[in-house]
C-alpha cells in the first residue's frame, strides 16, 4: 500500500471527510478538496498481509481535507471540547492526545502549542482523539479506501506510487520523509500537492482512518 513506501514521522493524525458539498466550517477553518469517485485497485500484493490481495473498490463522490490537522486546530479544539478524554458515548474515558514538546501541551490556561509549532501537524493524537475531533465538528475520518484514494490519485487513471508522484528522485518535492526531514514534522502545505491538491499525504505523520 502507499503508506509502506514512506517512512513517516511521529504518529497519527486525523484527516476530515464531509459530505456532500466542500464549504468552510463555520467552527473550524478547514479546506476542502472534492475526490471525484470511481474504481481503483487497493492495497499492495508486495505488501504486509493486511494489505493483501489487491482488490478493485469503487468509491462515491467525496470531499476531504485539503491539509492535515494542525496543532493550533486541535488545541482549538480541545479548549472548546474542555477535556483531553472522550466524555461521553461509547469510547468515554479514553485519552485523546498525549502532551509533546513539538505539539499541544496542557497549562494553567488551557491547552496550548509549543511556539513554532502552530501550523505543524498535530501528534501524539490517538485514534479515538482523531475520531472525537470529527464527531464534535459533526464530520468523520475518511475509510480507508478513500484515503488510499485520495492520496495516490492519478489525474490520468492509474496509481502514483507516492501521493503525487512515482518517480523516487522527486519525492522529496511532495513529501518530508528520513531524507529531507531531519526526523520532525514540518508546517502543512510546504510542499507540493498531489494531483487533486491535497497535501502531505505522503510524510510529515502518519494519518488515521475511520476503519481502525
Amino acid at each position: 500500500m502507499l503508506r509502506e513506501f514512506v517512512l513517516s514521522l511521529i504518529d497519527r493524525i486525523d484527516r476530515f471527510v464531509k459530505s456532500p458539498d466542500p464549504v468552510e466550517s463555520p467552527d473550524l477553518d478547514i479546506s476542502w478538496v472534492r475526490v471525484p469517485g470511481g474504481t481503483f485497485d487497493m492495497g499492495d500484493g508486495d505488501g504486509r498481509t493486511n494489505e493483501k490481495p489487491v482488490h478493485r473498490v469503487k468509491l462515491k463522490d467525496f470531499v476531504i481535507s485539503k491539509y492535515a490537522v494542525t496543532n493550533a486546530q486541535y488545541a482549538e479544539f480541545l479548549n472548546k471540547y474542555g477535556s483531553h478524554k472522550v466524555k461521553n458515548g461509547e469510547y468515554a474515558g479514553e485519552v485523546m492526545i498525549k502532551e509533546y514538546e513539538w505539539g499541544v501541551n496542557k497549562t494553567d490556561q488551557g491547552w496550548q502549542v509549543q511556539s513554532g509549532y502552530e501550523n505543524h501537524p498535530v501528534i501524539e493524537v490517538t485514534w479515538y482523539g482523531a475520531h472525537e475531533l470529527c464527531r464534535f465538528y459533526g464530520l468523520r475520518l475518511p475509510s480507508e479506501a478513500e484515503w488510499e484514494y485520495a492520496a495516490s490519485y492519478k489525474k490520468d487513471g492509474g496509481k502514483h506510487k507516492y501521493s503525487g508522484t512515482s518517480d523516487d528522485s522527486k519525492l522529496g518535492e511532495y513529501a518530508w520523509y528520513s531524507k529531507n526531514s531531519r526526523y520532525r514534522t514540518h508546517p502543512v502545505g510546504d510542499l507540493k500537492p498531489n494531483d487533486l491538491g491535497l497535501y502531505d499525504m505522503s510524510g510529515n505523520v502518519w494519518e488515521w482512518c475511520q476503519d481502525r
